[in-house]
């Protein structure tokens, strides 16, 4: 979606891009995080930690500066303590 978003958009001077967060503690998480499934969920992630929401502050910041992000289109940034980079390599 956030390409073809980007693609659409980007004539009239839109920048769509995303940002993809892995697990994020929030009230809506906390729960499966503090359960013996969300506890070995979190131990596959390389930073054997989830994530808190402040740790999407430096992406956003990224994607609000057109200074710093103002050629990027169609672009998702992985936020996830590397949680994604053991699936690649595991599909590798």
């Amino acid at each position: 979606m956030t390409n073809a978003m980007a693609i659409d958009l980007a004539r009239h001077a839109i920048r769509v891009n995303g940002i993809a967060p892995g697990f994020t503690m929030t009230e809506m998480t906390a729960d499966f995080l503090a359960s013996d499934e969300g506890k070995a969920t979190v131990d596959h992630i390389p930073q054997r930690r989830c994530g808190e929401p402040s740790d999407l502050d430096g992406s956003l910041m990224l994607l609000a500066s057109r200074k710093a992000s103002g050629f990027m289109m169609g672009s998702t940034i992985v936020v996830d303590g590397g949680h994604v980079v053991i699936h690649l390599n595991a599909a590798a």
